[in-house]
């Protein structure tokens, strides 16, 4: 079940920052650096249809950190770049050239064999304290 949502979030946020990307490039360059980008991008349906597929992978992501540990599903979220370059593709019109392709297998093999040496498994949760939650809540 890790390994579906995983997967699920890692595709939700690579999807989200292809979207996220395309509707950037068509910012003025006069905009670069300044609020008023910002402002630009919020007026376009397109970049918050990206924002929503990023808060989808980050709630499945929340998800599957409670059903397995951060060893096991951080790299898996990591394969959001391999979607990402999919979606970058095929909204493109165009493939993938081969140093693309390569550096996708590259990080898809060592994905692998980080879990299969790794052997990722959970800890014993520490305790939670209290006063720091109290400092985070209020800082943030």
């Amino acid at each position: 079940m890790v390994f579906l949502v995983g997967i699920t979030a890692a595709l939700s946020l690579g999807f989200g920052y292809v979207l996220q990307q395309r509707v950037a490039t068509t910012a003025p360059l006069s905009d670069l650096l300044t609020f008023r980008l910002l402002l630009d991008l919020m007026h376009r349906r397109l970049w918050w249809a990206g924002i929503g597929a990023m808060v989808i992978g980050d709630l499945l992501a929340g998800l599957a950190l409670q059903l397995a540990s951060v060893a096991l599903v951080e790299p898996l979220l990591s394969t959001n770049l391999l979607f990402a370059l999919a979606f970058a593709a095929v909204l493109a019109g165009q493939r993938p050239g081969a140093h693309e392709i390569g550096g996708a297998v590259l990080l898809s093999a060592a994905l692998g064999v980080f879990i299969a040496v790794g052997n990722p498994h959970s800890s014993p949760a520490p305790r939670p304290n209290n006063a720091v939650i109290v400092i985070a809540v209020g800082a943030v």
